[in-house]
């Protein structure tokens, strides 16, 4: 298992790195992960400068977004990495999506809508998706936003869920508790 630019020197931050040489997704916080257990192999990940770190765990996340949740399979949990690498190859792969880096940023587009749910800057010669575009950020409750939040229609779970019945429909929306406007 390779992961390209962590150096267990640096200090670790909240962003999430994306590399096309990494082979898995990595991080070093378990509060990144959704599902999980204890990782049981005797692998390690070996960074650029040779140095292998011990994985403690491995699950999966989710990368909530203001278009859709992004989903990351086969997590490792890597207490020592200082960087949340992003395995561009498994990631275009889980969720549909394409990177395009430019010069000085990238962007991660969707590929059936073209939507841009994620863009990343070019820091220290490294593209970096902010944490603070994801949905479940401490930044975001706690600042005041420029605009309204509403609850979705029925009509438009409707929509979104593919036009499926009423009752798969009606079944969706209590077992995921999802927020439903009321009409009048």
């Amino acid at each position: 298992m390779v992961a390209l630019i962590a150096q267990p020197s640096m200090v670790g931050d909240s962003n999430w790195y994306p590399n096309s040489g990494a082979t898995h997704y990595l991080t070093n916080d378990m509060q990144n992960m959704a599902v999980r257990g204890e990782y049981m192999g005797n692998d390690q990940i070996h960074i650029g400068n040779g140095t292998g770190l011990t994985i403690s765990h491995f699950g999966n996340a989710i990368l909530p977004t203001i278009s859709r949740p992004l989903h990351l399979s086969n997590v490792l949990l890597v207490p020592k990495i200082t960087k949340n690498l992003l395995s561009v190859a498994n990631f275009t792969s889980d969720n549909d999506v394409i990177f395009e880096f430019h010069p000085r940023f990238c962007l991660m587009k969707d590929r059936a809508t073209g939507k841009v749910p994620l863009r990343g800057t070019l820091e220290h010669g490294l593209y970096c998706l902010l944490a603070t575009q994801l949905l479940d950020q401490p930044s975001f409750s706690n600042k005041s936003q420029g605009f309204h939040v509403s609850k979705p229609s029925f009509d438009l779970w409707h929509s979104r869920l593919g036009h499926s019945s009423l009752r798969v429909v009606n079944g969706i929306i209590r077992s995921r508790s999802l927020p439903v406007k009321l009409s009048p």
